[in-house]
């Protein structure tokens, strides 16, 4: 799924949206409001700045929650819609724009 938020294109690896029907006979699902939260997952082919700078755009264009996961130090930083951010390497991971709390095992297993 893709989001056009006032013209920007971006594909996030996971979108949280509020429950809605989604058309999914068409090829290409754009959604043009900001999703509740987005994660991207650090690959190993991208560096880490590269998400903090997607971060930045998913906030200014109203997304709340951005969770950025990298999996090599298995470590969780969420930002709320302030762009704060709170730093999770065990134990419960709470968002408190979203309401979502999950644990690091069920994440890394």
């Amino acid at each position: 799924m893709s989001l056009d938020l006032s013209g920007e294109y971006l594909t996030p690896d996971i979108s949280i949206l509020p429950k809605q029907p989604i058309d999914y006979s068409k090829k290409t699902i754009k959604y043009t409001k900001a999703p509740i939260a987005v994660i991207e997952i650090l690959p190993p082919t991208q560096i880490l700045a590269d998400l903090f700078v997607k971060m930045h755009r998913y906030i200014d264009l109203g997304v709340n929650s951005v969770w950025i996961i990298e999996p090599m130090s298995k470590t969780v930083w969420v930002f709320n819609s302030k762009k704060e951010q709170t730093t999770f390497t065990k134990g419960l991971i709470s968002d408190s724009e979203t309401g979502i709390a999950l644990e690091m095992n069920d994440i890394f297993q």
